[in-house]
């Protein structure tokens, strides 16, 4: 796990002296596998997908050196409708899928501040969008999970999860990878074909510039089939490596609010 110390101070107070930070990590179980600059890398051998997320992090430092731990900010959420026609969980998927939320909202599409593309850049991802962008800062914050659709290219504008067809075709958000799913793998569609993995997103429905209403999704699922999917697809993401992991479910309205903050 990627950890940029300047990043890291937001939700803990940390030691002044690195190496008193990494030498009490290593002692609770998480290795330091290498240092560069103000950037630690943890070598995370338990079963820990809490700590797949800087605030993960932040709750361990904040616990061996007793400090306290500052959640950032979010916005709540209007009120969940259980019974709204915006997704549905067909059958075939109702073993896999923990809990899938989402919720619509215009925006508008434009660069992401500098502060933010600065610290995904410490993180090795590229800045895109100011929607894509918050979808990864999240992520990376929070440890959860989450995509945006463009609402308008969604036949339905609606979504529905279920098992893939045999044979069925998926054109992934990187341009010209199309894969071929197998009867076990989950996908989420519109009301014509696959629209987003568990493991990535589709090329039909990304946020672009034109992009005017989004559909911000967050979502646990199945770890076992999310990790069959991945290895028998050969598609290993960020997201992915998450997803096969147990995530908790009660993670996921959290970091939706603070995507809505961020929004």
């Amino acid at each position: 796990m990627i950890v940029p110390l300047d990043w890291l101070a937001d939700y803990v107070k940390l030691p002044k002296d690195i190496r008193s930070l990494t030498d009490k990590l290593t002692a609770i179980g998480h290795m330091l596998d290498k240092t560069k600059g103000n950037i630690i890398d943890l070598e995370l051998r338990g079963n820990r997908p809490d700590l797949l997320g800087l605030i993960g992090v932040a709750r361990e430092v904040a616990t061996v050196f007793n400090q306290k731990l500052k959640l950032p900010d979010v916005r709540k959420l209007p009120k969940i409708d259980k019974s709204c026609s915006l997704v549905r969980v067909g059958k075939s998927a109702q073993d896999l899928v923990y809990r899938y939320t989402a919720f619509a909202m215009k925006i508008k599409i434009g660069p992401s501040p500098n502060w933010m593309i600065k610290r995904l850049e410490s993180w090795g991802v590229p800045a895109i969008n100011n929607v894509v962008d918050i979808t990864n800062y999240v992520m990376i914050e929070t440890g959860q999970p989450m995509h945006a659709f463009n609402l308008d290219k969604l036949i339905g504008k609606r979504l529905s999860l279920r098992l893939a067809r045999k044979e069925e075709k998926f054109s992934t958000v990187q341009q010209g990878q199309i894969v071929t799913l197998s009867s076990e793998d989950l996908v989420i569609c519109d009301d014509e074909s696959p629209q987003t993995l568990s493991l990535i997103g589709g090329w039909n429905s990304k946020v672009s510039d034109q992009t005017v209403e989004i559909l911000l999704e967050a979502a646990t699922y199945n770890q076992a089939n999310c990790r069959r999917s991945s290895r028998r697809l050969k598609i290993i993401t960020d997201a992915s490596i998450r997803h096969e992991k147990l995530l908790h479910p009660a993670q996921v309205i959290p970091a939706l609010e603070r995507a809505y903050y961020l929004l």
